[in-house]
């Protein structure tokens, strides 16, 4: 009975090193994983509203946001279910208004997640020491300062009348979601080092 109860004890105190002190990450990344998917279908609505309107140059920066914030989510469910998590299909609401309201939106979202959000979750996931959770979502947070600079550039030549000026071509990358407005992106990504000649065009 005594070698029985050592080897119960012996369990519960290997256990929360391995499981229980994965806590925070997993309610982050539970988190992480709905807002990212929510984004993804918010900016695809973003975009078809933007064909509507005849602003092809931001319908395309809306579809490549929408699939970098895709590639993040996916991300984030894999890495949850890896911990043994059920992961439920997200159904987003969408309420999107016209297209210069949209950006405005969101460029306020990405600001207040890069800077309140991802900081923390990171520095959560560090302490518990799930290293492949803390580089997912430094990956995240860099890829939305991105999108916050994006989203801002596209506004301010918009409101300046300057719409000839407007990026004709994204690219993202389909690891890290990273996103490029230039003709020729770098040889590989900044952030992960995927090789460019995989990255997605988006084009207008």
């Amino acid at each position: 009975m005594r070698i029985f109860v050592n080897h119960i004890l012996l369990f519960l105190i290997i256990l929360p090193s391995s499981i229980w002190a994965q806590e925070k990450t997993i309610q982050n990344l539970g988190t992480s994983y709905r807002e990212e998917a929510n984004a993804a279908s918010l900016y695809q609505a973003c975009s078809e509203q933007a064909w509507k309107e005849s602003m092809s140059e931001v319908a395309i920066l809306f579809m490549a946001l929408s699939r970098a914030e895709s590639i993040h989510a996916e991300t984030y469910r894999k890495l949850l279910e890896r911990a043994g998590q059920v992961v439920e299909k997200v159904n987003p609401a969408l309420l999107t208004g016209n297209t210069l309201q949209n950006l405005k939106m969101s460029s306020n979202t990405e600001r207040n997640i890069m800077g309140r959000r991802y900081p923390f979750y990171i520095s959560d996931a560090k302490s518990e020491g799930q290293n492949d959770a803390s580089k997912a979502m430094r990956w995240a947070m860099e890829t939305e300062k991105k999108h916050f600079i994006l989203l801002n550039k596209v506004l301010s030549l918009i409101e300046s009348g300057n719409t000839k000026s407007l990026p004709k071509i994204y690219w993202v990358c389909p690891k890290c979601g990273n996103v490029y407005d230039v003709a020729k992106p770098e040889s590989m990504c900044s952030l992960c080092g995927t090789s460019s000649s995989k990255f997605i065009k988006f084009v207008k």
